[in-house]
């Protein structure tokens, strides 16, 4: 999965992958907060790791084809500072095999 954000509001943003089993394997993707442009995000491991987390389906920690989902949130507590509220821009969502 290719994808370009923009922020400056947001430190992280949390990216759901459901798989064929209804596994949802969860990343937590780090974002420089000192940059205005667009940064380029690539994932190629969808398998949990210390800032990652998977529950349901299959329950083992592994990816099963097919892709059935994928979710984009933008968490409250990955807000910069005390910001009670925040935007974040998302293009050229590329999805591979």
């Amino acid at each position: 999965m290719k994808f370009k954000v923009k922020s400056s509001d947001f430190e992280a943003i949390t990216i759901r992958l459901t798989d064929g089993s209804g596994q949802v394997h969860q990343q937590v993707i780090s974002l420089n907060k000192d940059s205005s442009g667009w940064q380029d995000i690539t994932i190629k491991d969808y398998k949990g790791t210390k800032r990652n987390t998977c529950w349901g389906g299959a329950k083992d920690g592994k990816w099963h084809d097919p892709l059935k989902g994928v979710s984009l949130l933008l968490e409250s507590s990955s807000l910069n500072d005390d910001l009670k509220s925040g935007r974040a821009l998302f293009s050229d969502i590329t999805l591979e095999k």
